[in-house]
């Protein structure tokens, strides 16, 4: 990483917290950094950094001779990087106490704690905000692409009626029905090839399925059942809901999504994987979008960063692109595809 430093107070000193003892500290620093209430903190803390299943995830605070001040989590996933299976550190929960926040302090948090996580592991990622990209760029972390956010409207008479409380809710009826018509033609003859179904949990199926998923040439989190369980089945304070699809001639699962429901009935899908990027992946957005309109939800939305051939297959079943983040990257590593996004698969699982 660059080695050149930003003036900083020399009392400032960056240490690894121990995860059980330093927890109060953690939590007051989050309570003044992020909107959560504090119960909802403690939970969290508890899913993402006690848990038997991330017990290798990390933390560190940046100190003054008072007290700590500020705080940065590395979360370490299972991840194929490039044809091999490694440990990737992501970068979460960065905050820093209002009353020191200034580029210098920031920057030694940053600085020390990556520079201390990529002595052990081969790549660090994440999703900085504005402010802190600038940081990160600054010590040699690159941009890797931004992850795109797609929307698709299934209630068109909600969204018109924004612009025309007369007018709007007719033509969104129309384009509606119309949408349904184009959707049922589409999928004619689709329920004999494939078995849809919602599941609460993560099905044992899912694992077979990543194995034939697997290639020597992406950059993405192992996606198995031990995962997924974690990250979506015993998340503390959101529900999760898997969308499978089976073949039924060879009763195996070919497809899945993993998504939830806000409050205001809109559907966010938060991942999804299928046996091809082509074929099988427009088949799972056709009808999952086709169920979720019969159910009467307003939109879905999702994040992807990853190759043209998903994007393509995501815009050609009716989502837009109406945001996009940065992504960021570092890694010691030399390989040809590290920095290429074509090479990358990136949803909203690999966020906290």
């Amino acid at each position: 990483m660059n080695k050149k430093l930003d003036s900083v107070k020399p009392d400032l000193t960056v240490s690894r917290a121990s995860i059980s003892s330093d927890k109060a500290e953690v939590l007051r620093l989050w309570s003044l950094g992020f909107p959560q209430n504090i119960q909802q903190l403690d939970a969290k803390y508890a899913w993402f950094y006690q848990s038997p299943d991330v017990s290798s995830a990390q933390l560190y605070l940046l100190n003054n001779d008072v007290q700590p001040i500020g705080v940065l989590g590395l979360g370490v996933r299972s991840f194929l990087f490039c044809g091999d299976s490694v440990k990737a550190g992501l970068l979460v929960d960065f905050t820093v106490d209002p009353a020191f926040r200034s580029i210098g302090p920031a920057m030694k948090l940053i600085r020390a704690s990556t520079g201390r996580a990529a002595e052990s592991l081969p790549l660090l990622y994440g999703f900085p905000n504005a402010k802190s990209l600038l940081i990160y760029k600054r010590i040699g972390f690159k941009t890797l692409a931004n992850e795109l956010l797609f929307v698709k409207v299934l209630n068109y008479s909600g969204y018109l009626a924004k612009y025309s409380k007369v007018f709007g809710p007719i033509l969104g009826k129309l384009m509606g029905l119309f949408s349904s018509w184009v959707e049922t033609i589409r999928n004619l003859g689709m329920k004999r090839l494939y078995r849809c179904r919602i599941e609460n949990y993560c099905p044992a199926a899912i694992d077979e399925l990543w194995q034939q998923r697997r290639s020597s040439n992406m950059c993405m989190i192992e996606r198995d059942c031990e995962f997924l369980k974690w990250r979506f089945d015993n998340h503390p304070e959101e529900k999760f809901y898997y969308f499978t699809f089976t073949n039924i001639h060879s009763q195996k699962l070919d497809a899945y999504l993993v998504y939830k429901i806000s409050t205001d009935d809109r559907v966010v899908i938060t991942d999804f994987l299928a046996l091809n990027d082509h074929v099988v992946l427009a088949k799972l957005f056709r009808m999952f979008c086709q169920y979720m309109r019969n159910e009467g939800y307003k939109s879905i939305a999702l994040k992807f960063l990853g190759s043209d051939d998903v994007i393509n297959v995501i815009k050609k079943t009716g989502f837009v692109v109406r945001g996009e983040e940065p992504v960021i990257f570092f890694s010691n590593e030399k390989n040809s595809h590290i920095d290429d996004s074509q090479h990358w698969y990136i949803t909203a699982a690999d966020r906290d």
